[in-house]
């Protein structure tokens, strides 16, 4: 669509004005489908040392192709328009399967009650974004169930899951969790809350493969369950021969066990992480290989060594506030990293707490009342284990917010971004707020001289002219552009294309 160096008037002509006015739009969609791009994602965090793609997933597929968007438009457990519809409607039924993977956005926040009936919601299509980001406040929690990714390369990003007894007191079969399946490859948790786990709180399944964890809240797995013996209170466990998982920048609090557990023929890194109010910290099998460095091991409550078993391990910067020794004598121990992720880098384990309380969980910016506690717990040395939700402050029951989101299209980064930001610093979200004019086109700041919200003047000149429209043209398909349609949506469709061109051009 873009024309260099070209005209809108010299590519169109007079003449040829109706009959372009009829083609209609030219952005990436078939039968209402919108396709969008990203062609920056997950190599910085806005608020965070740790990035999403700092550990070893790849997230190359969402860059390497488009994306189809698809809306969350309900707070219901299932229905079109639910989190649980856009997550498991195939591709056919949503149209878009000649692209084959989708970013899910929200226009909805509040809670969404899984009701006990199922204890996942599992995400069942391959190369799927849930970006919870994008969530008016106070963003997406899940309670009485969790979330399951069964599928491949998929990002789940500021979620929050609070799975709990949800009824099911004595029901040995009920234990709610978020997890990535047994035999997933390259999925990415990124700052999520993941509380009152009845087995683990958010773990990695068996036989996976690049697995990625960074700044996430993972805490209060209930401890004394009725019908669960011994006493559980498990934080993350890692499934036998999982290879390649990154734990990095989280915060594990009153989990009595599996602060990781690290089983058979696994091979983990375990760095830069908040341990607090723990019994077993990472616990390493004989066929266990990782790397344990720069972490916090705070308040443990036993004087069980903080990382115990007999793997084989490198470890490095490591302290506790405990009486406690940091290792196992029975660990087998190298002086060089065992793995480690290329764009990794440590931050020394002195910087670990204050980072990591800053940054951590589904909405850093904005927490609820169950985050605050429980890192107020860990700033201030208090708070113990829990043995029901109940006595965590009980499910979260928000009133639903609703936001909507303009048609999307062209290259999102930006617009991606700015919600990122939002949830992690606190900015104003794209539309929102006094930060709201559109970027600079072509180093010109766009305006609005007719006082009807769009801006026509494109070139500075106070009015609108032949120039202006040729300038709109030139950067129709730009995502500084397209992104903004509030300002350039000339003809009302709600986005933007070369007929808004052709609208401005007409009341020259």
């Amino acid at each position: 669509m873009r024309q260099e160096r070209r005209t809108f008037l010299q590519t169109v002509g007079a003449a040829g004005i109706g009959s372009l006015a009829l083609g209609g739009n030219a952005s990436a969609q078939s039968d209402d489908v919108e396709v969008i791009t990203l062609e920056n994602v997950g190599a910085e965090s806005p608020s965070s040392e740790f990035a999403p793609d700092d550990g070893f997933a790849d997230l190359g597929w969402l860059t390497e192709g488009p994306l189809a968007v698809v809306r969350v438009t309900s707070l219901d457990s299932d229905g079109e328009g639910s989190f649980k519809w856009a997550t498991q409607a195939d591709d056919d039924e949503l149209g878009i399967e000649d692209v084959g993977r989708r970013i899910i956005v929200f226009e909805v926040g509040g809670v969404i009650d899984l009701g006990g009936e199922d204890r996942w919601t599992r995400i069942t299509n391959e190369k799927t974004y849930v970006a919870g980001q994008t969530a008016p406040s106070p963003g997406i929690t899940l309670i009485r169930g969790g979330i399951n990714v069964s599928a491949d390369d998929c990002v789940i990003q500021h979620i929050r899951v609070c799975g709990g007894h949800a009824g099911h007191e004595g029901d040995a079969n009920w234990h709610p969790d978020s997890r990535t399946d047994d035999d997933s490859e390259n999925i990415v948790w990124d700052h999520c809350t993941s509380v009152w786990g009845l087995e683990q709180t958010l773990s990695v399944g068996y036989d996976t493969v690049d697995t990625t964890f960074t700044n996430n809240l993972i805490a209060e797995g209930l401890n004394e369950i009725a019908h669960r013996d011994p006493p559980r209170g498990y934080g993350t466990l890692v499934g036998d021969r999982a290879e390649n998982v990154t734990l990095a920048g989280n915060v594990w609090a009153h989990n009595r066990s599996r602060n990781p557990r690290l089983k058979n023929d696994s091979q983990s890194a375990v760095v830069n992480n908040v341990l607090y109010n723990y019994d077993w910290g990472p616990t390493l099998d004989d066929s266990t290989v990782a790397t344990i460095e720069g972490n916090a091991f705070l308040r443990p409550v036993s004087d069980n060594p903080a990382v115990r078993g007999d793997g084989q391990v490198h470890v490095a910067d490591n302290y506790t506030d405990g009486d406690v020794s940091l290792y196992d004598g029975d660990l087998q121990h190298h002086d060089d990293r065992l793995l480690w992720p290329e764009s990794l880098d440590a931050l020394p384990s002195s910087d670990v707490l204050e980072h990591n309380l800053a940054n951590v969980g589904a909405r850093p910016a904005e927490r609820i009342a169950v985050e605050e506690r429980i890192l107020q717990d860990v700033a201030e040395g208090t708070g113990d284990w829990v043995d029901h939700e109940a006595e965590g402050g009980g499910y979260p029951d928000f009133e639903g917010t609703t936001r909507e989101i303009d048609s999307l299209e062209g290259d999102i980064s930006d617009w991606l971004s700015q919600h990122t930001r939002a949830v992690e610093l606190g900015e104003d979200p794209p539309g929102e707020g006094p930060g709201t004019e559109p970027p600079a086109i072509d180093g010109t700041q766009t305006a609005d001289t007719t006082g009807d919200g769009l801006h026509n003047d494109f070139t500075g000149s106070g009015s609108t002219t032949t120039t202006d429209v040729n300038v709109f043209f030139e950067n129709v398909d730009n995502p500084d552009v397209t992104n903004y349609p509030q300002y350039y949506d000339f003809d009302g469709n709600g986005q933007v294309s070369v007929t808004d061109v052709v609208e401005l051009f007409e009341h020259l």
